[in-house]
């Protein structure tokens, strides 16, 4: 693949890394995300937030439910506008049978999708 190439010409560079890992937990490949990414230092806070999802993410597919929640509770701090952050803890969250807790976190996956500006302030308001 093409991420693939750009790891090979530059092998420390973040954003590759990152865009990796996204992929490979897209691909359910969460053990070859964990690798890619567990190679890179993280220098900013967005950065952050896309290490602490992708990691999530990929513990969620491997069935650790504990440490995927408390890596993804990392992203959403950091990133509170990421929507894969919040439907992947509400994917743990159904994962455990918390429905009320999934459903929450689904909400706010969609809103992060969905909503205007103004329907983003007006709900934040109430």
């Amino acid at each position: 693949s093409e991420v693939r190439k750009a790891e090979e010409l530059d092998p420390n560079s973040i954003e590759v890394a990152l865009e990796l890992g996204e992929l490979l937990c897209t691909d359910n490949q969460s053990k070859a995300a964990l690798d890619v990414i567990g190679k890179i230092k993280t220098t900013t806070k967005a950065e952050n937030a896309r290490l602490f999802l992708i990691s999530g993410w990929a513990k969620r597919q491997m069935g650790e439910l504990d440490a995927a929640e408390k890596l993804l509770l990392k992203a959403i701090t950091l990133n509170p506008k990421s929507s894969r952050g919040f439907f992947e803890l509400g994917k743990v969250y159904q994962a455990r049978g918390e429905a009320e807790k999934a459903m929450q976190a689904y909400y706010k996956a969609l809103t992060q999708i969905f909503a205007e500006p103004a329907e983003t302030n007006f709900s934040q308001q109430q």
